[in-house]
């Protein structure tokens, strides 16, 4: 399965902030929301077919078909991996409900699916760390850039991690 064998390499080539043209598709906050990331996926296609798209974090927690989202998610970001950009969420993080609805579903619903993506060896649970050093290495930010102007994106709760890159920010003399 080329999922399952490039979903943790795929992400860790990304820079921690990825450089795009103009124009972007950006896709916000889905929480696991089928059909708010299928109706956002259409607009991005009608909007520009060869745009790249800039999915803003926070692919899980809340939505009953959070599991769904994230599968798709990951073999767009396989199959095109320099047109779809995944941006860390603090969802993906372990900060929002992960230990409470999404990983059990590690274990329970999705097991032999799981199990191959991630892979874990047929009979063994899944171990969700896997799932987690994926997320860890996805792009922090991105720079869309058209002429010499800029726009920076990112998620508003990248998380505690993100403590340092806003000291840093903040850091920045004028």
């Amino acid at each position: 399965i080329p999922l399952a064998k490039n979903c943790e390499r795929v992400p860790a080539k990304d820079a921690r902030c990825k450089e795009l043209a103009a124009p972007v598709a950006i896709i916000g906050d889905l929480h696991g929301c089928w059909a708010d990331l299928i109706i956002a996926l259409s607009r991005a296609v009608d909007m520009s077919p060869d745009a790249p798209v800039l999915f803003l974090g926070d692919y899980i927690d809340k939505g009953a078909e959070e599991m769904q989202v994230l599968l798709l998610i990951l073999a767009l970001k396989v199959t095109f991996p320099k047109h779809i950009v995944l941006l860390r969420g603090n969802h993906e993080l372990g900060e929002g409900d992960w230990h409470g609805t999404f990983r059990p579903k590690f274990n329970d619903d999705y097991r032999g699916f799981v199990n191959q993506l991630f892979g874990v060896q047929p009979g063994y649970k899944v171990d969700p760390t896997k799932a987690e050093s994926t997320f860890a290495e996805l792009t922090l930010c991105a720079l869309i850039k058209k002429e010499k102007n800029a726009i920076l994106c990112m998620h508003a709760g990248i998380g505690k991690s993100g403590n340092d890159l806003l000291r840093q920010v903040q850091g920045i003399h004028r």
